[in-house]
């Protein structure tokens, strides 16, 4: 079925690689769209119908180096000696984390006590 679809689309049922595009690729690809598109695990197992997250998690979700590399990009950045803009604090005397300037002030120092930087 998924091989007649295939043709009638003008798409090779194998590629370059000896890869084939059948039904566990669909499942694989749908997997891995849930996983990009930041669906909980849970749900992807559920969804997937597998009998256990470990299934769903290391067999048929596959992450790339662009995923990779947009976790990474969600980190917060890294504390430096200077005041980062979003601490600086607005009117009210709380800076963007809801905390006072004197308790981020208080943060900043512990850090650079314990930094060897």
């Amino acid at each position: 079925m998924i091989r007649e679809d295939l043709e009638a689309a003008g798409l090779p049922y194998q590629d370059d690689g000896r890869r084939v595009f059948d039904f566990h690729a669909l499942r694989h690809q749908f997997i891995s769209s849930l996983a990009d598109s930041g669906i909980h695990p849970k749900d992807a197992q559920i969804l997937a119908r597998h009998s256990t997250i470990d299934l769903t998690m290391n067999r048929y979700t596959h992450r790339g180096l662009r995923q990779h590399a947009a976790a990474l990009d969600k980190m917060p950045a890294l504390p430096t000696r200077n005041q980062p803009q979003e601490m600086r604090g607005n009117r009210d005397g709380r800076t963007s984390r809801g905390t006072s300037r004197e308790s981020d002030a208080r943060e900043r120092k512990v850090c650079e006590v314990a930094s060897p930087f």
